[in-house]
């Protein structure tokens, strides 16, 4: 039996069979989105992500990849972490995004497909990345770009200009919009990568390494991370 299926028989107690594949509830920002995991012909516990909803708040994922203890990441397009989840109970649980919680648990099963091979060699990915809180990057000489995992330049880090003299700053993830810079402060909304926006205000905290910015969104001011101890989610200046 394939080492994914015995992974998710073991913590949704479901027997997995030859006709049926596992629908899986991913319940994230006030949202439950349904997908399929489809297994890879030729890579066990790698496969493509079938999403069963439109217009879901979580993703989109495009393939999965099973880890250590059975953790399983979710890549994007270009290969970056999106969100990862490790096995809890009968389901999983873990983060999202910029650190949001996310579970993630059976609610249904589908016809059995499987994932065709690829057609021609896919991007890899960048090495050691993935979204804030999936832990260290395995080379920790620089801050990196979140959506490219190259060091950020200089300009980029810190502040977006003088404490005075703030410049525009554009996101290079899909950021929340928080009420106050913090982790721990609601939700407003979402930001889209590649947005230029103005900043009111920015807060560097020397304890947590991060760099929290108020910016202008569609005519509300809110707070965005700009960067951590690992990335930089939105660069100084635009275009």
């Amino acid at each position: 039996m394939k080492r994914l299926s015995i992974m998710f028989m073991a913590a949704a107690g479901l027997a997995a069979t030859a006709s049926a594949q596992t629908v899986w509830g991913i319940e994230a920002y006030s949202d439950v989105c349904r997908v399929v995991l489809v297994e890879d012909e030729n890579r066990i516990g790698q496969g493509m992500i079938d999403h069963l909803d439109q217009g879901c708040r979580v993703g989109p994922f495009e393939r999965y990849a099973v880890g250590d203890r059975g953790t399983v990441r979710f890549l994007g397009a270009h290969g970056d972490i999106l969100m990862a989840v490790t096995p809890e109970g009968a389901g999983y649980t873990g983060i999202i995004g910029d650190g949001d919680a996310v579970t993630m648990s059976v609610m249904g099963s589908e016809p059995a497909r499987r994932a065709p091979p690829p057609e021609r060699p896919r991007r890899a990915p960048a090495p050691n990345r993935g979204a804030a809180g999936f832990g260290k990057t395995a080379t920790a000489d620089c801050v990196r770009y979140y959506d490219t995992g190259q060091c950020a330049q200089d300009h980029d880090l810190g502040l977006p200009g003088s404490r005075f003299d703030l410049l525009p700053i554009e996101t290079r993830a899909r950021m929340n919009k928080r009420f106050m810079g913090s982790l721990n402060s609601s939700i407003e909304g979402q930001i889209e990568p590649r947005v230029c926006m103005e900043v009111r205000n920015c807060t560097e905290s020397m304890i947590d390494e991060e760099v929290w910015c108020e910016v202008s969104h569609d005519g509300d001011w809110s707070w965005i991370l700009k960067q951590d101890e690992q990335f930089v989610y939105a660069g100084a200046g635009c275009g």
